[in-house]
């Protein structure tokens, strides 16, 4: 039978008694960390993007959705976009009526 060994022991009794870092030190390094979250981050999102974009194209498609550049050029106001954020979504056309 195998007695268990706890290894990490002696590296804990190495760091035994180390002065921790102090407020700034450990701010400015979660600083950094999030800096390096950011970044990576808009690469993901970019690269995830630009892949959607390539592959609309290779399917013949334009860039973007016909609806999102239909609004985009639209100067007469009828396609305009409403973002609603949380829940209580009235229709547009719903919307016209009540008012």
């Amino acid at each position: 039978m195998r007695n268990f060994s706890a290894r990490e022991t002696e590296w804990l009794q190495e760091l035994d008694g180390i002065e921790l870092a102090g407020f700034w030190r450990r701010a400015f390094a979660f600083w950094i960390d999030w800096i390096i979250v950011g970044i990576l981050m808009t690469l993901v999102v970019g690269l995830g993007f630009g892949s959607w974009v390539g592959i609309r194209k290779l399917e013949g498609k334009s860039a973007l959705p016909e609806y999102i550049t239909a609004a985009a050029n639209d100067k007469t106001g009828k396609n305009d976009i409403n973002v609603v954020i949380g829940p209580g979504f009235v229709n547009p056309k719903a919307r016209r009526r009540l008012m």
